[in-house]
């Protein structure tokens, strides 16, 4: 019995200094970093650069599941690019200033707009990983 009361008052304790050491403010900030991580790191690590770098005063429409990231549900929207239904629509409203998107996933309507957009620099790539694209519009 008294072995049982020890563990317990171990195990009370353990939680008591793991409490003092690690506050709140840590945890939210340890799993918003786990966050961004999420889908591929890289491209993430590109997007969120990008973003601070213009204060977050940009908003992205994209193929990549960008909207899940911490913070990005504000700054971009998601939509299916295979057909080309939604897209350009979408590309004429005011707020959308750049488009990320994978080509290989891309409608070909949509990839020969952006290819001529790019050819008459009315687009400009803004960055390139591993088959992503970010291209400014605005």
């Amino acid at each position: 019995m008294i072995k049982v009361w020890h563990s317990i008052i171990v195990l009370l304790a353990t939680f008591i200094i793991m409490s003092l050491y690690f506050d709140d403010n840590y945890l939210l900030l340890r799993q918003d970093t786990l966050q961004r991580q999420i889908l591929n790191p890289n491209v993430n690590k590109m997007i969120y650069n990008y973003l601070e770098y213009y204060k977050y005063n940009r908003f992205i429409l994209t193929n990549y599941l960008l909207p899940y990231l911490p913070d990005m549900d504000t700054h971009s929207e998601y939509i299916d690019m295979s057909t080309d239904k939604e897209f350009f629509d979408k590309i004429k409203m005011a707020h959308i200033t750049d488009i990320l998107l994978s080509p290989i996933s891309t409608s070909k309507a949509i990839n020969y707009h952006i290819k001529d957009k790019l050819n008459s620099g009315e687009y400009k790539i803004f960055g390139h990983i591993k088959g992503y694209y970010l291209i400014g519009i605005k």
